[in-house]
């Protein structure tokens, strides 16, 4: 019985764990697109909505964590 107790509780710290991860990942997207788009760099931004290795050089450019 302990041990299913201890299994739920992982899974709910899983949970929240993913929860906050994409949570932190949309900031993150938010963050670059906002940039992006208030410099009038519409077309980095498209390309950024598609590319995860652009998006993650344009976090490292902009000092995105």
């Amino acid at each position: 019985m302990g041990g299913k107790l201890l299994e739920l509780h992982s899974e709910k710290m899983i949970k929240k764990g993913k929860r906050e991860g994409r949570k932190e990942g949309e900031s993150r997207l938010a963050r670059l697109m906002s940039l992006l788009l208030k410099n009038g760099k519409t077309e980095e931004a498209t390309a950024a909505s598609e590319s995860e290795q652009l998006r993650e050089e344009l976090y490292k450019k902009y000092g995105i964590a």
